[in-house]
């Protein structure tokens, strides 16, 4: 069963972290309201660490990715 719309960025910046809220909130209101909005990246750029913390207040979750274990996630 699906539970979430994840948007995957490798890098995000201000302007990427922006974009990455936007379709995870679109997607979401577009094909299921009750499906978790969900953004995955490998790294932050100091100047959205400010923008992630506007999220938890969105309810969409941000989860950074060690790149080796799909298991090792670490929501932030």
């Amino acid at each position: 069963t699906i539970t979430s719309i994840v948007e995957i960025k490798l890098t995000l910046s201000r302007g990427s972290l922006f974009g990455a809220i936007g379709q995870v909130l679109a997607y979401q209101a577009a094909y299921d309201a009750t499906r978790e909005p969900i953004i995955l990246t490998k790294r932050i750029e100091p100047e959205a660490t400010g923008i992630v913390d506007i999220c938890d207040h969105l309810g969409v979750r941000v989860v950074i990715w060690d790149g080796v274990n799909p298991d090792i996630a670490m929501s932030i």
